[in-house]
């Protein structure tokens, strides 16, 4: 069983700057699982919100999850 890193940024977050944030789980349900059990501890809406994971495959990588712009 492997382990695997998602990135995700369309959530609600403190406030209206973007947010972004990385999950490390064993697939994409447990990753939405894990990240919205957090995520609805910042904004209750972000329970029902859908949620677009993105796996970080290729190791190694980098990918600018929130860069300041509007």
């Amino acid at each position: 069983m492997s382990i695997r890193v998602w990135t995700c940024r369309n959530f609600r977050g403190h406030y209206a700057v973007g947010a972004a944030a990385v999950v490390v789980a064993r697939d994409l349900a447990e990753a939405e699982r894990l990240l919205r059990l957090e995520l609805v501890k910042i904004h209750p809406e972000n329970a029902t919100l859908p949620l677009t994971l993105v796996p970080l495959d290729d190791i190694p990588a980098a990918r600018v999850l929130h860069d300041g712009n509007y």
